[in-house]
């Protein structure tokens, strides 16, 4: 900060933005310093120079980016990792091309990377989970959102578990991965605290159908983890007064 006092247009102090998947660096406080660092990649006679840099605001201010859970690790946000899925999920895609068994799956740049997969699907019945975890570094209300490719074999479940750990406790959602393909389709809005244990996992118990598995999306919706949403009850037997 002492370094830009000086400089025309400062028009501090400066705060760092209060963020989410880097909280311990976008914490809301007052900008003092920060140490900024560039990289050289060089690739046949080209050279690339990568800057680095930092928002700073003029009073505390909240951003947190969405948060989004692939099957894989490059789909993923920074600083979460790629879904957990058990030995009966088995990850489908081309490992050479950015083409897979179906539609309409989420992928992130697939031209960039065409060695990713796809989605992960599991046969149904038996205790198969896809666990995702999100890195929630600011606490609050959060929508969550699923998303799933449709199938070649039209053979998705219609009844497929995805169960919500969240701050207050852990309820299930069923979802048609019959219909609603190729989009993000929304599970509710949940509180969340300052955590990586909270999860969103999709199973294949009592599914009558293949069980699909591609990506989760946490939307921060609000700072405050109780929201008052009931309205008042109306006053009664209100009297007006004349004034002097």
């Amino acid at each position: 900060d002492a370094d830009i006092t000086s400089v025309s247009g400062y028009a501090g102090p400066y705060y760092r933005f209060n963020g989410g998947q880097q909280s311990n660096f976008n914490n809301g406080s007052l900008f003092t310093s920060v140490n900024l660092y560039g990289e050289r990649i060089t690739k046949g006679t080209a050279t690339v120079r990568l800057g680095d840099g930092i928002l700073l605001f003029k009073r505390p201010t909240i951003i947190v980016s969405d948060i989004i859970i692939d099957n894989v690790d490059m789909g993923s946000s920074p600083n979460s990792i790629s879904a957990d899925l058990s030995p009966g999920f088995v990850q489908h895609g081309a490992k050479n091309g950015c083409q897979a068994p179906g539609s309409g799956y989420y992928t992130l740049r697939c031209d960039w990377n065409p060695g990713s997969y796809a989605f992960a699907i599991a046969f149904p019945g038996g205790s198969e989970k896809a666990v995702f975890k999100p890195t929630i570094g600011l606490p609050g209300k959060y929508e969550v959102f699923e998303w799933h490719p449709s199938l070649d074999a039209k053979n998705e479940g219609s009844n497929v578990i995805h169960e919500i750990k969240h701050a207050n406790g852990t309820v299930s959602k069923v979802v048609n991965q019959k219909i609603n393909s190729n989009r993000w389709n929304s599970l509710g809005v949940y509180s969340f605290n300052k955590s990586t244990n909270q999860y969103i996992a999709i199973k294949t118990s009592g599914t009558n159908g293949m069980v699909i598995a591609d990506a989760i999306k946490f939307v921060y919706r609000s700072e405050s983890q109780n929201n008052d949403t009931t309205p008042p009850n109306p006053p009664r037997n209100p009297k007006a007064q004349k004034g002097n």
